[in-house]
């Protein structure tokens, strides 16, 4: 909705985007759940939705919120890449991972290795995978993701324990296939 004359850059914003936060916020988090400040880029986004209007009318101010918060994540997921990448190797040891004696680190590269590691959480179920991806590269506490998550302790544990078996089938796979 373009800004009706006389009204202030403010009284838009208030009006147009802010009554979408929260809704931003949540789709945000249930999208994009390794981003560590959701509110930053959602402050972010106000900035460069608030800019662009002063150029020129936003016909659809909420679609264009959305769609700068996405950008904006994107981003930010691109910049913490090889911090995500160089955590994530933290955990590519771990001999839960391993698919044989010699294990897969023999087999292949670091960075082939991460590479098949993002794969397969990628093709773990939402939930699995948001649980997985806080405790195995944000290195959150089992009863942390239980309290940030609102569920119990033992689903976290039990979460953890099926993207484990997923990634070593899906490592187990991949072996055989380039074996």
């Amino acid at each position: 909705m373009t800004k009706p004359i006389g009204q202030s850059d403010n009284e838009w914003l208030l009006s147009e985007i802010a009554p979408h936060a929260a809704e931003v916020r949540r789709w945000l988090c249930k999208r994009f759940p390794t981003v560590a400040d959701v509110d930053e880029i959602i402050q972010d986004g106000y900035v460069r939705v608030l800019d662009r209007q002063r150029k020129s009318p936003i016909a659809q101010p909420k679609a264009f919120l959305f769609a700068v918060c996405r950008n904006l994540a994107i981003d930010y997921l691109r910049k913490h890449k090889v911090v995500y990448f160089e955590k994530l190797g933290e955990h590519l040891d771990d001999p839960v991972l391993s698919t044989d004696a010699e294990g897969i680190q023999n087999q292949l590269s670091k960075k082939e290795h991460q590479e098949i590691m993002m794969e397969a959480i990628n093709q773990l179920p939402d939930r699995c995978r948001k649980i997985f991806l806080l405790r195995k590269v944000e290195g959150l506490p089992l009863k942390k993701i239980a309290q940030r998550l609102g569920i119990s302790t033992k689903t976290v544990e039990v979460q953890i324990s099926i993207g484990l078996k997923k990634c070593k089938v899906f490592f187990a796979k991949y072996v055989k296939e380039i074996g």
